[in-house]
């Protein structure tokens, strides 16, 4: 999420409102200190991400870590790659190739695969 959020604002440099990554994150002579200027829109977009990754993604991790088995929780933490597709696609119109789909299939797969392996009794 983090390199997600990294990319898009090395992408936006340029865009009216946009954040600006380096120096040009702020004007000469301002403090450090100072936060950049971006529209509403842009810090609704911060704001959320800080919400859901810092705060509700771990409530909702250590829910399942308590309400379910940990094959199953170990399983639906492995789907990061798997839904961060539609939001690369969203957010960047990225193009997505039969390779990134297989492959963040295949890494939930095969963690699925290990978490819920059985014994022969």
């Amino acid at each position: 999420a983090v390199s997600v959020a990294c990319s898009l604002a090395r992408s936006a440099r340029g865009a009216p409102g946009a954040l600006r990554a380096g120096n040009d994150a702020k004007r000469p002579g301002e403090p450090w200190y100072k936060l950049p200027r971006q529209d509403p829109r842009a810090w609704l977009g911060v704001v959320l991400g800080v919400v859901l990754i810092t705060f509700l993604m771990p409530a909702m991790y250590n829910f399942a870590l308590f309400n379910l088995p940990l094959a199953m929780c170990l399983t639906l933490g492995s789907l990061g790659p798997v839904t961060s597709i539609p939001v690369l696609w969203l957010m960047k119109r990225e193009r997505i190739t039969w390779q990134i789909v297989l492959g963040s299939l295949l890494a939930t797969l095969g963690v699925a695969l290990f978490c819920n392996t059985w014994s022969p009794v």
